[in-house]
């Protein structure tokens, strides 16, 4: 429940609007439960788990609300806040946009769709409290989510088929507010619905074409957010604006299912790295989180040189139909040395065309690299390359540049029920971070700044993998990947 709500009761032919605390609300559904006779005999026989499934029975019936979703306006006098309803003496100007943006909100939730209580963020959130200001922003999600009707105004368009368009589309809290409530109902700049017919635009053919239209979210997506890959719900998020630097992180909390301290002043870095913090502890594809590519921040706010900076890394994700990244066979940890990832490394050669080449065992693969700084690397690797005769680390036969290694993530533990033990089972579709190793691949932990040198890419590495196993087996027990160019071990990036 938010903190505050606006109450709505009839005053005349129009309404009368307030602006109620959480006790009032209680009060209020106190007195239903009073008028429900039936409801207060029940509770009086059963228990406490009763009492609960009747008090939220209540909320869903007598403390639903309207919540509205728009972007806030950039003219003086602006929207109308909290302050300026608590120390308000005398009447709004009625002409104001703020104020016909209110009312027209409060007249649309109780006349159209029959609500008393709705709530705006303008005037529900007193943001000169610190703490109120914090518990709102990790409530906000859940707010949307609960409310019966999100109400979406849409400043700027007048027809549906310019609802693309609408700079609602590029705001970054919006985002959230587009996701999370069950039920929408968009509305055009005179406050006439834009679908008529509707209770839900959410199931709108037409709706929905331009909500994909103007930002790429399908109908499942739409449906639940939080089924989607991360690297997919930050890829969203990555062409999106907000006025404060750190909201680009606070926004996400919510689609992500996590909850991280608001600390306005901290920058746009060490929100997005909290963030990311968050992600790691509780996500179960977390793998997915290294899908992606960018330039490295020498001032990023943390020390791997593998995690992204922004949401804007996630832009180029890898949408192979056949990448599955499961759980990584130890825990992804991050440490003041970096990101601990355990990785399968395979060197590789750089080729001029992807003429075939002996691998050094059953496993090869050509890959197609685009990397920052074109004239410091090739476009094209052999894999495994039978060429790359010392395997115990970079030939130094061999200039620097024509070899690189790939760190391959997505890798499997086999199941010991069904194979040998200790056996991993090499993936078809390889998602791999390029590296250069600077010594012996055989150490058990390499370091970031020490060891290894991340390579800049432009988009993440997928490739396939092919083998001459003449079962087609791709399992290879930890004692045997030396013997097809391949080491396991844990590195920090």
């Amino acid at each position: 429940m938010p903190i505050r709500l606006l109450y709505f009761e009839p005053h005349g032919s129009d309404i009368r609007i307030s602006l109620v605390e959480r006790d009032f609300i209680y009060a209020h559904l106190e007195s239903q439960l009073r008028a429900n006779v039936n409801v207060a005999n029940y509770l009086k026989l059963a228990g406490q788990e009763a009492e609960e499934q009747a008090n939220q029975w209540l909320m869903a019936k007598h403390a639903k609300y309207a919540i509205l979703s728009h972007t806030w306006l950039r003219t003086v006098p602006g929207e109308i806040t909290y302050g300026d309803w608590i120390k308000e003496r005398g009447p709004f100007d009625a002409e104001s946009l703020g104020y016909k943006k209110l009312v027209n909100f409060c007249r649309t939730a109780w006349k159209v769709h029959g609500f008393t209580f709705g709530w705006i963020d303008t005037i529900c959130i007193n943001k000169e409290s610190s703490s109120e200001l914090d518990e709102s922003i990790r409530s906000m999600y859940n707010w949307y989510a609960r409310s019966q009707l999100c109400i979406v105004y849409l400043a700027e368009t007048q027809i549906l088929a310019n609802m693309h368009v609408d700079p609602w589309f590029t705001r970054g809290w919006t985002l959230q507010e587009l996701l999370a409530p069950r039920t929408i109902k968009f509305y055009g700049r005179k406050w006439h619905p834009l679908f008529e017919g509707s209770d839900n635009d959410k199931t709108v053919y037409q709706i929905m074409k331009q909500i994909e239209k103007a930002s790429t979210i399908s109908s499942d997506e739409l449906d639940d957010i939080r089924a989607a890959p991360i690297s997919r719900r930050m890829q969203l998020a990555a062409v999106r604006e907000v006025t404060r630097e750190e909201d680009t992180a606070y926004s996400l909390m919510g689609i992500f299912n996590v909850s991280i301290m608001t600390a306005y002043g901290e920058g746009a870095k060490r929100a997005f790295f909290r963030l990311l913090q968050e992600i790691l502890t509780s996500s179960f594809d977390i793998l997915d989180l290294l899908n992606c590519a960018g330039r490295w921040d020498p001032h990023r706010a943390h020390p791997s040189g593998m995690l992204p900076t922004n949401p804007q890394w996630y832009l180029k994700r890898s949408t192979h139909p056949d990448l599955s990244l499961g759980i990584p066979i130890k825990p992804l940890l991050l440490t003041h040395l970096g990101l601990r990832v355990p990785v399968i490394l395979m060197p590789a050669l750089s080729a001029s065309s992807q003429s075939p080449y002996s691998p050094i065992g059953d496993f090869s693969a050509t890959v197609n690299i685009k990397p920052v700084e074109p004239n410091l690397y090739h476009s094209f690797y052999n894999v495994l390359d039978k060429k790359i005769t010392n395997i115990d680390g970079p030939n130094p036969n061999v200039p620097g540049s024509s070899q690189i290694t790939l760190a391959v993530v997505n890798f499997k533990q086999a199941v010991e029920d069904e194979s040998e033990p200790g056996s991993i089972v090499i993936p078809e579709t390889c998602f791999a971070i390029p590296i250069e190793c600077l010594q012996t691949m055989e150490r058990v932990v390499i370091g970031w700044d020490f060891d290894i040198r991340g390579i800049e890419i432009h988009e993440p590495i997928v490739f396939h993998l092919k083998t001459k196993n003449r079962r087609g087996s791709r399992e290879v027990h930890r004692d045997r990947l030396k013997e097809h160019g391949m080491h396991l071990v844990s590195v920090y990036m």
